[in-house]
């Protein structure tokens, strides 16, 4: 995979935003984005129709896939349950623990607008990366 990151879909969701469309698009001509089956499932249910559906899918079909498979839910699992010693394991969303694991696996670096993945990376310490600063995108 020549992927460096895996985007999640706070941050591609926002990608109308002039500061994170400038960060993104040109990750993404450059073929450094990746995508798993969990953020194909989240942009996915955001389609407002099945040709809206279809245009999304078809847009993110060339970007590299990160997989998922039984060894990335397990370090899900893992991972919430060390969050559940700190007493965070219901901070955290279920998809977002398997897009860190499968970006850990992958090698790659989660690109996201989402608190979930700093309480991962406290746990991981695998690379996080803010699409744009916390709050940033907020105001737009």
């Amino acid at each position: 995979m020549s992927a460096h990151f895996l985007a999640d879909t706070s941050a591609v969701a926002r990608i109308s935003q002039p500061p994170i469309g400038a960060r993104l698009r040109p990750l993404m001509e450059a073929g450094l984005v990746a995508r798993c089956a969990i953020t194909d499932l989240e942009a996915g249910v955001s389609a407002r129709s099945g040709p809206d559906w279809n245009r999304t899918r078809s847009a993110r079909s060339p970007w590299p896939q990160a997989v998922i498979d039984q060894s990335v839910l397990d370090r899900a699992l893992d991972v919430q349950g060390e969050l559940a010693g700190h007493g965070l394991h219901r901070t955290v969303k279920i998809g977002d623990l398997i897009i860190a694991a499968a970006a850990e696996r992958g090698g790659l670096v989660v690109l996201h607008y989402d608190r979930d993945f700093d309480r991962i990376a406290d746990v991981t310490h695998q690379p996080m990366e803010w699409v744009v600063p916390a709050g940033a995108a907020d105001s737009q």
